[in-house]
């Protein structure tokens, strides 16, 4: 009996997508289609176990066992050499959003030929615009677009930076279409950093934190006038403040602030600032949370780390041995085990002792005098203890995910202004350090999902999710050699261009 289906190769099932690159604006509008991949791994647990994929209006069907018959109408496609995954989650990115400063005086000026009043009203608003929208300006280049397919994402959480409050982010799905059909949650994050653009105040840390003092007061106050203002009750009518009504909505809960924090003490500085003037807290970068890691398990602050490590200092310790720090300092001798030179002038005055007397001997001491001065035998070198502590601290930056996931701190990754291959390299690094490869997949998909309040749609492979998903040639997070086969966000399928059609 004839099958309902049809069934054609890979290659040439997927050429006929509606977006498979290049994509026309007339294929962009038109339905993703009906897919039935066989045959495909699902997950990274090594089984022998395969799957069809159904996908179907932009969601997961169905997972059937791979010898089940696939529905009437699909479109069947052999899977049998790929990995589905989740499409990553970009958990942080700069890239794309061109953040403005803010306007800093938001009230008349001052007449300084009358006498100060008691009720004069100053709105010094330097680092602060909480209610910017990144959704309203965000972009992405097409070269960006293609290097996150290529690195196996499929989401990315656009963010606002630079100001004390810089305004919202946006998560949009990483496919080609206009913003807002890739629009997935409009208002994520409030965003904050310990800086401001602009002169005149403020403009130190102390200057930082009381800037956030006072604007939160006024904006509780705000939200006290508007609240009495509503209820009738008498008063003068409230300004229209969108960043104090902004300011307010952080403070009645249900919204995070993500603070830019890399070092422990800055992250200690805006639990302080959320326990003191009462705003949910989560912290991005974190390249020294697990310095801290017992307040955030205590607080269950998320964490979203960049794995910015910082340059790479060389390292001073002899391959394959262990030193004793004890003796760092006279490991090298000063000098002598480096092999660099140590001899002095007199040591080239000693050396023409067996020549002649007089004149000749004059120049020859005179010519070793000159050539020790011009040589370059006295380059000074930082103590061996010195550079030993700062690669030490280095690899304790760089391993410090690796520490948190020993703790049993959930965290997501972002890539910052760092490009997403550059992400997927450090934590393919990770993982060969100790890191397990659920906790990095984690990390990538489930865990910004659940931060972002997705979790539901994307980050897991199950039935009723979005289709948003990668099909792999390998594993990525061991292989360096894996490629992206496809990508599929929203059920839109693209093909990697560089993997030819032999895959």
């Amino acid at each position: 009996m004839n099958r309902p289906v049809s069934r054609v190769s890979a290659c040439s099932a997927l050429l006929l997508l509606p977006l498979a690159a290049p994509v026309s604006a007339q294929a962009a509008r038109q339905a993703p289609p009906f897919l039935a991949i066989e045959g495909v791994e699902i997950g990274l647990e090594s089984s022998d176990a395969r799957s069809t994929l159904v996908l179907r209006d932009g969601r997961i069907q169905a997972i059937l066992p791979a010898d089940e018959e696939p529905p009437p109408g699909a479109l069947v496609v052999d899977g049998s050499n790929w990995i589905a995954l989740p499409a990553f989650i970009d958990a942080y990115t700069t890239e794309g959003v061109e953040t403005p400063e803010p306007v800093i005086d938001r009230d008349q000026p001052l007449d300084v030929r009358a006498d100060v009043r008691i009720d004069m009203r100053l709105a010094n608003r330097k680092g602060l615009q909480p209610a910017f929208d990144a959704h309203a300006v965000a972009t992405l280049e097409e070269g960006r677009l293609d290097a996150y397919r290529e690195s196996g994402f499929g989401l990315a959480l656009q963010a606002p930076s630079g100001q004390l409050l810089s305004g919202d982010s946006v998560l949009v799905a990483l496919r080609d279409a206009a913003l807002r059909d890739r629009i997935v949650v409009p208002e994520a994050f409030a965003h904050a950093a310990f800086r401001a653009s602009g002169d005149g105040y403020p403009s130190t840390l102390m200057g930082y934190i009381a800037q956030y003092r006072q604007f939160f007061l006024d904006a509780e106050r705000h939200g006290l006038l508007l609240a009495r203002s509503a209820a009738g009750q008498p008063g003068p009518r409230p300004p229209y403040d969108a960043d104090l009504e902004a300011g307010f909505g952080l403070l009645a809960g249900g919204r995070t602030v993500l603070a830019e924090a890399n070092g422990a003490k800055d992250i200690q500085r805006y639990m302080r600032c959320a326990a003191e003037m009462g705003f949910q807290l989560g912290i991005v970068g974190g390249r020294s949370a697990h310095e801290v890691v017992d307040l955030l398990l205590e607080s269950r602050i998320p964490v979203i780390m960049t794995l910015d490590f910082g340059d790479e200092p060389d390292d001073p310790r002899p391959d394959d041995e262990e030193v004793d720090e004890s003796d760092a300092d006279t490991e090298e001798g000063e000098g002598e085990a480096s092999g660099e030179e140590t001899s002095t002038p007199d040591d080239a005055a000693e050396a023409g002792d067996g020549e002649e007397d007089g004149e000749d001997a004059d120049e020859s001491s005179e010519e070793d005098a000159e050539e020790a001065e011009d040589s370059d035998r006295f380059v000074y070198r930082e103590p061996y203890s010195v550079r030993l502590e700062r690669r030490v601290d280095w690899e304790s930056r760089r391993d410090g995910a690796l520490r948190l996931a020993e703790a049993g701190v959930p965290f997501a990754l972002g890539t910052d202004d760092a490009g997403p291959a550059d992400l997927l390299e450090r934590v393919r690094g990770l993982v060969e350090r100790g890191l397990p490869e659920s906790t990095a997949l984690a990390a990538l998909t489930s865990e910004p999902a659940r931060l972002l309040g997705v979790e539901g749609r994307v980050g897991r492979l199950v039935e009723g999710a979005d289709a948003t998903l990668v099909l792999w040639t390998a594993n990525p997070l061991t292989d360096e050699d894996a490629s992206t086969a496809w990508v599929f966000v929203d059920g839109y399928g693209w093909e990697n261009p560089e993997l030819g059609e032999d895959e």
